[in-house]
Parts: C-alpha cells; sequence; structure tokens
C-alpha cells in the first residue's frame, strides 16, 4: 500500500514460510518512508495480511491474527503511526481488506466466507456472503463500483452504489 506522500506500507504473514524456508523470524506489519527507511509498526499481530488507508491517509488498517483475529487502526501523524485500537477482535482468518470513498472497510474473513463491511469506527454495516473461502477484495470497474473478491480458485463480483479507493 502507498500513501499519497509515497510512504510504503506493508505486511509480512508467513503463510508460505514452509515452501520458502529462511526469512524473518517474526510477522510484523512495515513501513518505508520516503527517504528509504523501513521501520516496524507493529510486531504483535499473527500473521498479518490485509493492509488499507483511510481516504484522507490518517488512518492505516491492518487485519491479521488467524483464528481469534482482528481489525486494528493506527493513528498516522504526518506519515508516522500513532497510538492504536482494534476495530474488530472476533475476526476469523481476516484476509483481504479495501476501503471506500466514504471510509467503509471491506473486511474478508477466509473460512467464514464472508466480506464484513465496517464504518470507520468498526460499526457493521453488512455482510456480503460468498459459497467459499475469500480470500481478497479489490475494486474496480468503470468507476470503481464493482468489488471483485477471490478465493477457492474463483472470482466474484458484486456492484456497489459506492466507489472504492484504489489501493
Amino acid at each position: 500500500m502507498i500513501g499519497r506522500d509515497g510512504t510504503i506500507w506493508f505486511t509480512d504473514p508467513d503463510f508460505q514460510r514452509a515452501a520458502a524456508a529462511g526469512g524473518c523470524d517474526k510477522t510484523r506489519v512495515y513501513r518505508v518512508g520516503t527517504g528509504g527507511e523501513v521501520s516496524v509498526v507493529d510486531d504483535s499481530i499473527a500473521n498479518p495480511n490485509g493492509i488499507a488507508l483511510s481516504p484522507d491517509g490518517n488512518t492505516l488498517y491492518v487485519s491479521g491474527g488467524g483464528e481469534k483475529g482482528l481489525l486494528r487502526a493506527y493513528s498516522l501523524v504526518d506519515g508516522q503511526p500513532g497510538s492504536h485500537r482494534d476495530l474488530v477482535t472476533d475476526a476469523v482468518i481476516p484476509d483481504g481488506l479495501m476501503v471506500d470513498c466514504l471510509g467503509n472497510i471491506y473486511l474478508t474473513e477466509h473460512t467464514r466466507q464472508r466480506v464484513r463491511v465496517l464504518s470507520p469506527e468498526g460499526q457493521a454495516l453488512a455482510t456480503i456472503k460468498v459459497d467459499a473461502n475469500v480470500t481478497n477484495a479489490a475494486f474496480g470497474g468503470p468507476e470503481r463500483r464493482t468489488l471483485f473478491l477471490t478465493g477457492a480458485g474463483a472470482v466474484w463480483s458484486v456492484q456497489l452504489d459506492v466507489a472504492g479507493l484504489p489501493y
């Protein structure tokens, strides 16, 4: 995920560690500043995976945690992470996530075969169910009003009344 100021944010889960031995000893959320400096944002989330920014760029969202998953929001001040709060603490294998232009969050939950739509404060707004494990979400189409979902060798599309943010 690249912020408007050029800061790069990424997660490093270890889902493929058995297939590619080595690598980092701990899963983390990272920040690469505009000058190239790398820092750890958080190393307390097991397998952080989904990552997105709010429309105004002042909040970083990260999902992860496996069976006892969460959605965490970090305040950003001048491009630096500050305090954080957990918006969701009952997610089951949260995977990808996206944000729409209103700031609503689309959190995929792999084995629950759904996408939870949440307000920026973490309030449940809607649920999108699919018929298989879901892994990721992205907005596309001519006006970014199509939510594309992937998982279990399938791609689903859902037409929405709201546009998503580009990633």
